[in-house]
C-alpha cells in the first residue's frame, strides 16, 4: 500500500472516499483538542464511515454524504483519568465515573453513627480494563457497616466491613472485567 499525508477538508475527504470505490481505503485522522491542545490519532477503514456518493454533475455534497468534523470527533472519544470526593452521613452512595474515564479515583468520607451504608459502583459506560481506586474514610465511631456492591444496592457484594471506632480507613483497587467490577486489592486499615 501507499502512505501519504493529505490536509483535506471534509468535502475533499468525501471525494477521496468516493474515488476509493470500496477498494478498502484505510484512513488515519489526527485531531487536536481545542481545550487542551492534545493530539489524538484515529484509524478507520472507509466502510466504517458509510457510503459516499460521488457528485459527478457538479451538485454540492449534502452534509450526510461526507465525514463532518463532528462525525470524526464522534469516532474518537478520548478517555482520561477522573477524581471525585463525596460525603456519606446516612444512606447509600453511588460512585459513577464519567463516561470518558478509564481510571477513576473516588474518596467517600463517612460520618455519623452505627448503620449500614452501601457504596454502589455504577456500571454505566464502563469498558473492560477500566480501574477504580476507592478510599473509604471512616470516622472514629463503631458499628458503621459499609458494603461495596456492583450496580445496585442489592448487587453482587464485593466487600463488607464494620468500623471499630479507631477511625481506620479502607482502600480498594477495582478492575472492570467487561460486565462487572472485581476487587483487585483491598487494604484495611490503610494509611
Amino acid at each position: 500500500g501507499y502512505t501519504c499525508v493529505l490536509p483535506l477538508t471534509t468535502t475533499e475527504l468525501a471525494l477521496v472516499l468516493a474515488a476509493a470505490g470500496g477498494r478498502g481505503l484505510a484512513l488515519q485522522f489526527r485531531t487536536t483538542s481545542g481545550t487542551d491542545g492534545v493530539e489524538n490519532w484515529l484509524s478507520a477503514d472507509a466502510p466504517v464511515l458509510g457510503e459516499v456518493a460521488a457528485a459527478t454533475d457538479g451538485t454540492a455534497l449534502t452534509p450526510t454524504a461526507y465525514l463532518t468534523t463532528a462525525a470524526a470527533a464522534a469516532l474518537y472519544s478520548p478517555r482520561a483519568q477522573g477524581y471525585h470526593a463525596q460525603a456519606n452521613a446516612t444512606g447509600n452512595t453511588t460512585v459513577t465515573p464519567a463516561t470518558t474515564t478509564f481510571a477513576h479515583r473516588e474518596i467517600v468520607t463517612f460520618s455519623g453513627t452505627a448503620r449500614t451504608s452501601v457504596v454502589i459502583l455504577a456500571l454505566t459506560a464502563r469498558a473492560a480494563g477500566d480501574t477504580l481506586g476507592l478510599r473509604l474514610n471512616l470516622p472514629a465511631a463503631a458499628g458503621i457497616v459499609v458494603e461495596v456492591r456492583n450496580a445496585t444496592d442489592t448487587g453482587t457484594l464485593l466487600l463488607s466491613l464494620t468500623s471499630d471506632g479507631t477511625g481506620d480507613d479502607a482502600a480498594l483497587q477495582l478492575h472492570y472485567n467487561g460486565t462487572a467490577w472485581e476487587v483487585f486489592a483491598a487494604t484495611y486499615p490503610t494509611l
